[in-house]
């Protein structure tokens, strides 16, 4: 059976105002079409049907799509982890689980590569995300994440400001594929009371890449899988007028 599919998309995107006065982050229209049309499109293009999104921020938005939202009420004090957390009851089946940020792209040869993926916990990886974040920033830097790979593909570090260029192996692009077993993890290590610590930060605060960080330390196994392939992820105003966006996008749609 095909995974289903979590689409984060509860966050306003302040970076994005004005853009995102009226509308969730995942709804900016790019080349005249909302962001998170284009993921759905390549969802189903690849025969992943089942999709839900968790919904916050301008909710009633993302209505006309007709898919299952679950709600995140406290979308303005909390971050990426507890809108997943949100859905907590898609883990309790044995199908496979996509988690995908609300606010990216990415081509079909991408999501079949993640749908063949069989580890417990799969991660999509660009090693290539300097050439990208150098169109992006002044500094690539600036808005890098490290991520730190052993000979087996395994992340042993993730999400943590790097210092220099050697402490970043590839960048997390937003996309996790999880099987029953990576359910399982997820679920048993998702904190259950909201002052655990999550890799340092507070349940409301952590990201993702706080939480992936955290199932490495207590010994969990977070295999990574290498993009080659495009994708884009729209988190500024600047991303939106970008040429290379657009340059990007064009590739993802043609593929």
């Amino acid at each position: 059976t095909m995974p289903k599919a979590i689409l984060l998309a509860a966050g306003q995107g302040t970076r994005l105002l004005p853009y995102t006065k009226d509308l969730p982050k995942c709804m900016v229209e790019i080349c005249g079409k909302p962001l998170i049309e284009f993921q759905i499109e390549v969802l189903k293009s690849c025969g992943l049907e089942n999709i839900s999104l968790v919904g916050g921020y301008k909710l009633e938005k993302l209505k006309k799509f007709k898919l299952p939202i679950y709600e995140n009420k406290n979308f303005a004090s909390t971050n990426m982890l507890y809108s997943l957390f949100c859905a907590r009851d898609l883990f309790k089946d044995d199908e496979d689980l996509i988690i995908s940020y609300g606010d990216i792209v990415y081509s079909k040869e991408i999501l079949k590569d993640l749908v063949s993926a069989n580890n417990a916990v799969n991660v999509i990886i660009d090693r290539n995300w300097q050439e990208y974040w150098e169109s992006r920033f002044e500094n690539v830097l600036e808005d890098a994440e490290t991520l730190i790979l052993n000979d087996t593909n395994e992340i042993i570090e993730i999400g943590r400001e790097p210092k220099d260029l050697s402490q970043i192996q590839g960048q997390y692009i937003g996309l996790i594929k999880l099987n029953k077993n990576g359910k399982e993890i997820f679920l048993e290590n998702c904190p259950t009371l909201l002052d655990e610590n999550i890799n340092g930060k507070s349940f409301n605060n952590a990201y993702m890449t706080d939480f992936l960080q955290e199932l490495i330390n207590r010994g969990k196994c977070v295999k990574a899988f290498t993009t080659r392939f495009n994708w884009i992820e729209i988190d500024r105003v600047e991303d939106l007028k970008s040429a290379v966006t657009c340059s990007r996008l064009k590739n993802i749609i043609h593929n």
